[in-house]
């Protein structure tokens, strides 16, 4: 795992804004999915697991919070490291990042449509 710090994030030009908008978003977008169950204490335990990460994960779920981005840039302020960890998880976790599997059967002679341009006749 790469540690970055201060020095290292100035020199390849992170943006700690930019990272936190797509967090939030992300966050945000997968607590209105059931994957937030699972995910939840993940992103607490990744945030800290204090009363700080605990504020993380309530913005997430309140889709009125106006300092979702804020809380999760200040977080990523206080603890250089927590970028290096944050992206691999943000894209684990991102809704849809995940692999597709479709199945279907079919007899008698009927058709199986999937995913728009495939279609199997059995």
């Amino acid at each position: 795992m790469v540690r970055l710090t201060r020095a290292l994030m100035d020199a390849m030009s992170i943006d700690l804004s930019l990272l936190a908008e797509s967090a939030a978003g992300t966050l945000a977008a997968l607590a209105a999915t059931e994957a937030w169950q699972t995910a939840r204490d993940r992103v607490k335990r990744l945030f800290g697991g204090d009363a700080a990460a605990e504020q993380v994960v309530s913005a997430a779920e309140d889709p009125r919070h106006p300092a979702l981005k804020e809380l999760v840039e200040a977080r990523l302020r206080q603890d250089e490291a927590l970028a290096a960890r944050l992206v691999p998880l943000l894209n684990e976790l991102r809704p849809g990042a995940g692999p597709v599997i479709q199945t279907a059967s079919a007899d008698h002679g009927a058709v199986v449509i999937q995913a728009g341009r495939d279609v199997n006749r059995i």
